[in-house]
């Protein structure tokens, strides 16, 4: 690795930082799943269009919300107790994750963009746009928590050396 990170978001300690930053994605993944759950819901009452792509893309996305949340508590108990076995299964997790994340992003927002430009011809380009940034922005953070996480095991590793010495 060749940056160590020592603050997270460049202001705040390491661990204490990623605490936050765990909750914080607990949070959001919650709400998602929750919003998932809900968009679920509407299509199997007939609420909303019954294409079978809904069912595959939501049931997909509910699935890995539904990993990622279990390993960001996982982050949180690894962090919590200062178990660097947990933080390495979230660390091997989040890698996973992030090449998984990129995967579906290059292919969600092209077949995306292709299924709403019959009814948006005017704006696909608008909303490619907006799929795009909103797909980088959440690779960036996610590559940004990997890095952070790489960093705290390290110097968790570090201490139990020198603690050994």
């Amino acid at each position: 690795m060749l940056c160590r990170l020592t603050k997270c978001c460049f202001c705040f300690p390491l661990r204490s930082g990623l605490i936050a930053f765990g909750y914080i994605c607990l949070i959001i993944l919650y709400l998602n799943i929750i919003s998932i759950i809900c968009h679920m819901s509407d299509l199997f009452q007939g609420l909303s269009s019954t294409d079978p792509m809904n069912y595959i893309i939501l049931s997909l996305a509910l699935g890995v919300n539904i990993i990622q949340f279990f390993f960001d508590v996982i982050l949180l108990v690894g962090l919590h107790k200062g178990s660097t076995a947990l933080l390495e299964a979230y660390y091997e997790c989040n890698l996973c994750m992030l090449i998984t994340q990129m995967v579906i992003a290059g292919l969600y927002i092209p077949l995306q963009a292709y299924r709403s430009y019959p009814t948006l011809k005017n704006y696909v380009w608008l909303l490619s746009i907006i799929m795009i940034f909103c797909g980088a922005l959440v690779i960036v953070c996610q590559f940004y928590l990997t890095s952070l996480v790489r960093s705290q095991l390290r110097a968790m590793k570090h201490a139990v050396v020198r603690e050994e010495v």
